[in-house]
């Protein structure tokens, strides 16, 4: 769970949203630290090969279904899979650890 200006967003729920979305291929959401709000809703996506797409398309499409509180306010988009362990679980520790600092 992130809790961002007071508000409990739940990942996972983020998460499933995105993975609608027809140019998402993989994604994860983290909460990234923040001075304002504590935790800064981040999603951290892997497109399809051959596809674009800007940040503001999936903010777009997210406001049509969840709540504005809920919608990543930062993307973070990578190349290749997203780190998880051998069970499939993501190591989401790995990415706080590693966006946090830029």
């Amino acid at each position: 769970m992130i809790i961002s200006g007071g508000q409990n967003v739940f990942a996972v729920e983020v998460e499933n949203l995105l993975l609608t979305h027809p140019v998402v291929a993989d994604c994860t959401v983290i909460g990234l630290p923040d001075d304002t709000w504590g935790e800064v809703v981040t999603a951290v996506v892997v497109k399809k090969a051959g596809v674009e797409t800007k940040d503001e398309d999936i903010v777009k499409y997210c406001k049509e279904k969840i709540a504005g509180f809920k919608i990543p306010k930062k993307f973070i988009w990578i190349e290749g899979p997203i780190p998880r362990t051998p069970t499939g679980k993501v190591t989401k520790y790995v990415l706080v650890e590693q966006f946090s600092k830029k």
